[in-house]
């Protein structure tokens, strides 16, 4: 590998690490959202948990979930082995 693609590399990596800081504030935040639609959930009577009203509330719960778990599944990334290989 020569050094200008080494180079690309280094600084590609370095912008990931931003976004990696990034997705691990934005999996926070919605975490927080997440909660409180769970609380929202909870409170309702179980009548209402079962109406489509309910089933919205579990649907966007469990798509908050997914996100959630992607992004931290991002921010989890050890790029510095990864960058390590790739730039040996």
């Amino acid at each position: 590998m020569n050094s200008t693609r080494r180079k690309q590399i280094l600084q590609l990596r370095q912008r990931m690490e931003s976004l990696k800081a990034e997705a691990q504030e934005v999996a926070e935040a919605l975490s927080a959202v997440r909660e409180e639609e769970q609380a929202y959930f909870d409170a309702m009577p179980d009548g209402i948990q079962g109406s489509e009203r309910g089933q919205a509330a579990e649907t966007a719960i469990e798509a908050l979930d997914t996100v959630i778990d992607q992004l931290t599944d991002f921010s989890d990334l050890d790029l510095e082995e990864e960058f390590t290989q790739a730039t040996a």
